[in-house]
């Protein structure tokens, strides 16, 4: 039998979901996090824009 448990990070905000953290022990790339949030933000107004032609179109 397996059991699969969903975590959602709570013990980690202090650390590896700190930037801050992250930085003072030279875990983060800051050029690759960058990158991740450009394309993450490109991703959201990608979204934003087929929801405006969807609401325009109908398609």
């Amino acid at each position: 039998m397996a059991v699969l448990v969903c975590d959602a990070g709570e013990t980690y905000l202090d650390t590896v979901y700190d930037d801050a953290w992250l930085i003072e022990r030279g875990l983060l790339n800051k050029p690759a996090h960058q990158r991740l949030h450009r394309l993450l933000a490109a991703f959201e107004e990608s979204q934003r824009l087929a929801a405006i032609d969807h609401a325009r179109t109908g398609t």
